[in-house]
């Protein structure tokens, strides 16, 4: 399957099957909207049905890992069209965060820097996290008057690697996990989500349906 066309992300493919998806939006700190999730969700979907692909990374471009969801300025707001905006953005959320729940292969997140609200909270449902020394964490979601999302209200790096040559050490060892068996990777990932799967899936609803409410 040829890699996705998306504007916001910037997508590899290694000779040996390791997917590197890096967010590439450095002029809003790597945020995301509407269109970002829709983006981030599609580029998951390709790598889940792709043969070509073994294992996933996600990461940031820049210094920056994820800075979680874009928020308008008081100034640029009109209240029908926000709203409109929000219950389509958590629309777009509650899709991306079923595909990682439900995603069937190998999933690493390599956090090269910050990593803020929903940035954080999906890396809890990636498979591995392997993070720079400096990187920070952060939910601030009280402190903008939302509730828990990412399934954050449910779940909570692996590893920690110096920043020299941080990306190309992640792709090294997620390259040696495509020598093995992919049925292997398959059972052993679900037998470990198997048993929170549904539980995550409702988690996600009800944390949609309460953003809704806002």
């Amino acid at each position: 399957m040829a890699i996705p066309r998306v504007k916001h992300f910037e997508i590899t493919l290694t000779d040996e099957g390791v997917a590197i998806i890096a967010f590439n939006r450095p002029a809003h700190r790597n945020a995301l909207n509407g269109e970002v999730y829709k983006e981030w969700d599609r580029s998951l979907m390709w790598a889940a049905q792709s043969p070509e692909v073994k294992v996933t990374i996600l990461t940031g471009k820049g210094k920056l890992y994820m800075g979680g969801h874009q928020l308008a300025s008081t100034a640029d707001i009109d209240e029908s069209k926000s709203r409109k905006a929000v219950k389509e953005s958590i629309v777009c959320v509650q899709s991306l965060l079923n595909t990682l729940i439900n995603f069937p292969k190998l999933l690493i997140a390599a956090v090269n820097g910050p990593a803020i609200g929903i940035g954080m909270t999906t890396l809890a449902l990636c498979d591995v996290v392997y993070a720079v020394p400096d990187a920070i964490f952060l939910t601030p979601f009280m402190q903008f008057g939302f509730c828990a999302e990412g399934c954050s209200s449910y779940t909570f790096p692996s590893r920690i690697i110096p920043p020299d040559n941080f990306i190309s050490d992640v792709v090294a060892i997620a390259t040696k996990t495509t020598n093995f068996p992919p049925i292997a990777i398959f059972q052993t990932k679900n037998l470990v989500r198997a048993r929170e799967r549904e539980t995550l899936m409702a988690v996600n609803r009800n944390e949609c349906e309460v953003l809704l409410e806002r």
